[in-house]
């Protein structure tokens, strides 16, 4: 029973009422009003189904991390937040908590350590209060101050009690008092051992927002081994088959392309005759197995007009011969006499031709090894034929 009643008021900051105005008490001249209804207007903190905000309620340390993930931008970045759930799925497979979303979503960006998961999520710990202390480290974290904050050997504070600051926190409180972030909770004592209250956390959250600058680098890749879908976030071409229709990535993940998949390079559609081994990839979608679009970095490769090995292509103001070596209902791509490979593409009026038979074909009727012969225009970028005959 401990257990439903700790989840149900989690669950009441994250579905709770977000309509500020209705806290009965919350008062217009409350200490902390202003804080609370933005931050309830952004989102980030909820008051109660029975039109409370409870100001005065410790902020439980698992509380505390739901609501950071929000400002970290567990929601903005959901592929990222379903990466990171899925790379530290095995460290967290011991913590009991529903949270594991956006417990990995902070691993996942810097703002936690799995060192610090025992102290935060261990089922003893994760429905504690937060401490001053605590919260003081967890923020200067999530505004990437940890590296330069955790070097420092020597703390300088204006409190009374810096005594109780433990020895690995008084820098990160340092901190976010010369920020302004937190203040002592009188002119004379910083209580880092006290406990966080939800007032207190709306007006810190309030402060920091603004300040938060989080873009996940995810490194895995998010694809349902199961349905072969999800999105790519990084990685590298390292082969095109353009026979198959495939793309290897990272020399070990292997996914079809079609004549659908939307293709971009530095940004601008085009086509995968294109498309470089070494390419970096920037994002891509995948739809049971198949590319829906990929974007890589870097510009599509120009054609030297002046390159030899392009005669062919230049010169086709006459014909050239090739032979099929793969291709789609809507292109083809085929190897010259010079062994170069290129894609060509029909023109807006063409015709297909079966030498044999003389009879007007489809494009997708020719297979690879067929020899062509294909009467077209370059335009230095693309090859598109008006007349191709299969012989």
């Amino acid at each position: 029973m401990k257990k439903l009643i700790c989840a149900s008021v989690i669950s009441l900051i994250i579905a709770g009422t977000s309509v500020s105005s209705a806290f009965s008490d919350v008062s217009s001249k409350h200490w902390a009003k202003d804080a609370i209804d933005k931050m309830v207007d952004q989102g980030i903190i909820s008051g109660y189904t029975d039109g409370t905000f409870q100001p005065s309620r410790n902020l439980s340390k698992i509380e505390s991390l739901i609501l950071l993930s929000k400002v970290a931008g567990v929601n903005k970045y959901s592929d990222a937040a379903i990466a990171f759930e899925k790379e530290y799925e095995e460290i967290l497979k011991d913590y009991k908590t529903t949270y594991k979303k956006q417990v990995s979503y902070l691993l996942g960006v810097g703002v936690l350590t799995k060192e610090e998961l025992p102290n935060l999520i261990n089922a003893d710990k994760l429905n504690t209060p937060i401490s001053r202390e605590e919260m003081a480290i967890l923020i200067t974290k999530i505004l990437g101050k940890d590296e330069e904050v955790s070097k420092k050997s020597f703390v300088v504070l204006p409190f009374e009690d810096i005594a109780d600051i433990s020895a690995d926190a008084k820098p990160y409180v340092e901190y976010v008092y010369n920020e302004a972030i937190m203040k002592g909770l009188t002119a004379n004592k910083f209580s880092p051992k006290e406990n966080v209250t939800r007032a207190q956390a709306a007006i810190i959250l309030n402060i920091i927002v603004p300040k938060v600058n989080i873009v996940p680098n995810v490194k895995k890749d998010v694809i349902d081994s199961t349905t072969m879908s999800g999105t790519i976030n990084s990685g590298k071409i390292s082969a095109i088959d353009t026979i198959l229709n495939t793309i290897e990535i990272d020399e070990d993940e292997l996914y079809e392309y079609d004549e659908d998949t939307e293709i971009y390079i530095g940004g601008k559609l085009s086509t995968i005759s294109n498309v470089k081994e070494e390419m970096e990839i920037t994002s891509a979608k995948i739809v049971d197995g198949i590319i829906e679009k990929i974007e890589l970095n870097g510009k599509a490769e120009e054609k030297d007009e002046k390159d030899d090995d392009n005669d062919e292509v230049k010169d086709a103001q006459g014909y050239i011969v090739a032979e099929v070596i793969g291709g789609t209902s809507k292109k083809l791509d085929i190897k010259l006499e010079n062994g170069k490979e290129i894609t060509i593409y029909p023109a807006d009026e063409n015709k297909i031709i079966d030498g044999e038979t003389a009879e007007i074909i489809k494009l997708r009727k020719l297979e690879e090894g067929d020899k062509i012969l294909v009467v077209g225009e370059y335009d230095g970028d693309e090859y598109y034929f008006t007349v191709l005959v299969k012989y």
